[in-house]
């Protein structure tokens, strides 16, 4: 009862002199949003903190490999000595290379969200190009650990099973794929069929699913991107994104449990259990295409710790998600007693990572404070979604906000609402552009009434019977 009535009195309190020496620096693309916010959002440096202080004779090297599009070697920073490739790679490009910005948020360079401990970039495969990698690696005698794989180079087990079980083996039963989701909603993500890989989708700044995300069963978590997470390409930092910005957050995050010489054999299930169990729910109500939540790093490396020595179950998870509650519980209530901005904020950060739901939301309101005070206004809209019921948040001010926004809010608001068609319409006739791109492709596969597809046009002519699923992807090429 006292831990309650104090929580109460400390949400009426100021904050403004946590701000005192302790300043978060803003996105040069939008000062109301803080440089680095997902790495504050999954904690992965808070992860950085505790590997740092490990003696590095602890920890194992790992093995990564990168399976994209394109990349430069000339600018890749954090290179094996002697790392393996395809037969065909790209020497030059004329834009910033795609796997660079990939393997840099892996390899956390300079200081962006990335692995805490020794990582090898051992393959870089052009294209999905499995069977040269693969042979490489046999030749060279080299496993891989963790791989990263764009959304158009899926693994191909089958083509490789049949014609050479040493590169299958090596490939496909030894290494732990993590594939991104896709960037092409309201296409559904695609079901990996022929083996195992963990798909990412992409999650805002503002803790909504990105519009672009592709939903599925198949999706088992989401990470922090949007078109705005922080990546560098090996000559200076440049906004990144997509679900290709999301699944290397999820790589690095599993290197860190996996670097531990001792405890680094992890089954698919083992680390799919890990990643849903711990990760964050997000505000709203949502279905099961995108997973469990967003990817909780601090919490995810603390539980596996706990269970280095035991086996990874369900019922092992949330013993240790339990122990670690009463941590976070004595975090939010030491947070008023300490001096230090900078401790005030740590220990905030762990209750909200390690926390209860009840202790999570207290601790998202005193952060979203915290953040107002330095005028970081986006970023401190995220921690009051979690402090919020989204179900409740006014239509109102959903369709008041700016375009991008509003794709992805009225989209899952869809979903905590029953709505006749009438009613769909009459919203649709009050968003934007993107929002109307939103509530449309949310529909796409259901059975809407003739009269919704009687849309407002410049040129209807376009249009003619065609079905809403037609109309949304017109409207999705037009607005992206």
């Amino acid at each position: 009862m006292k831990f309650v009535l104090w929580l109460v009195a400390s949400l009426s309190l100021t904050i403004s002199f946590w701000a005192q020496g302790f300043v978060l620096e803003g996105s040069k693309t939008d000062p109301s949003m803080y440089k680095y916010w997902a790495q504050l959002y999954t904690g992965s440096d808070l992860v950085a903190e505790e590997i740092y202080l490990l003696p590095p004779s602890s920890l194992r090297k790992l093995n990564i490999a990168i399976f994209d599009g394109e990349f430069d070697l000339r600018t890749l920073k954090n290179l094996s000595d002697a790392p393996i490739y395809g037969e065909k790679f790209l020497p030059k490009v004329n834009e910033s290379a795609h796997a660079n910005f990939v393997w840099h948020l892996i390899s956390g360079f300079p200081n962006i969200s990335g692995s805490s401990g020794p990582v090898s970039l051992a393959a870089l495969g052009l294209a999905g190009d499995y069977k040269s990698v693969g042979r490489n690696l046999v030749s060279q005698n080299t496993k891989l650990d963790l791989a990263n794989v764009s959304h158009d180079n899926r693994p191909s087990y089958s083509s490789l099973e049949n014609k050479d079980s040493n590169l299958s083996n090596l490939l496909f039963k030894e290494t732990r794929f993590v594939c991104s989701a896709g960037n092409y909603y309201p296409s559904p993500a695609d079901d990996i069929t022929e083996g195992p890989c963990i798909q990412v989708g992409s999650m805002s700044p503002e803790g909504f699913v990105s519009g672009f995300s592709m939903e599925g069963e198949s999706v088992v978590i989401l990470a922090p991107s949007d078109w705005e997470v922080l990546s560098h390409d090996g000559k200076q930092e440049n906004s990144f994104g997509g679900t290709s910005g999301a699944s290397p957050q999820v790589v690095a995050a599993l290197a860190n449990i996996m670097h531990f010489k001792k405890f680094n054999f992890y089954s698919y299930e083992d680390l799919k259990n890990l990643l849903t169990q711990t990760a964050i729910p997000l505000p709203q109500s949502k279905t099961l295409k995108n997973g469990a939540g967003f990817l909780n790093s601090y919490q995810l490396y603390r539980v596996a710790r706990l269970l280095k020595f035991n086996k990874i179950t369900i019922n092992n998870i949330n013993k240790a998600i339990n122990t670690l509650h009463l941590e976070a519980k004595k975090n939010l209530l030491r947070a008023h007693r300490l001096e230090s901005s900078p401790q005030q904020w740590k220990s905030l950060r762990i209750a909200f990572h390690l926390g209860s739901e009840f202790v999570r939301k207290q601790a998202a309101i005193q952060l979203a404070k915290l953040l107002e005070s330095m005028q970081l206004y986006r970023t401190a809209s995220f921690y009051y979604n979690f402090a919020n019921n989204f179900s409740q948040l006014s239509l109102d001010d959903l369709l008041r906000q700016s375009s991008l926004r509003q794709h992805s809010s009225i989209r899952f608001w869809l979903d905590t609402q029953r709505l006749s068609n009438k009613d769909i319409k009459s919203i649709y006739d009050r968003a934007k552009p993107h929002g109307r791109v939103a509530i449309l492709s949310k529909f796409a596969s259901q059975t809407i009434e003739r009269d919704f597809l009687i849309l407002n046009s410049k040129d209807p002519s376009l249009f003619g019977e065609t079905t809403v699923g037609e109309f949304a992807s017109y409207l999705l090429g037009r607005f992206y």
